[in-house]
């Protein structure tokens, strides 16, 4: 369990391979959120090497921090 800031990516492994949400998300405030087709995702990826990269930053820090709570 996590709690995150605004402008935060959630579930960004499953926007970029596509596969069913993992888990569910609750908000502890009001929020306004934001889903993005996988498909115009991917096409924006492929014409924005900026956005792949942004993307792929993010992921790698979401796995370092998974890795970091299970060796606790």
């Amino acid at each position: 369990m996590a709690i995150h800031g605004p402008g935060r990516a959630l579930m960004l492994a499953e926007g970029l391979t596509g596969k069913p949400c993992s888990a569910t998300i609750e908000t502890v405030t009001q929020a306004r959120l934001m889903t993005l087709d996988v498909v115009m995702l991917r096409r924006r990826m492929q014409d924005d090497p900026r956005l792949s990269r942004a993307l792929l930053m993010a992921a790698s820090a979401d796995l370092r921090q998974l890795v970091a709570h299970v060796e606790g």
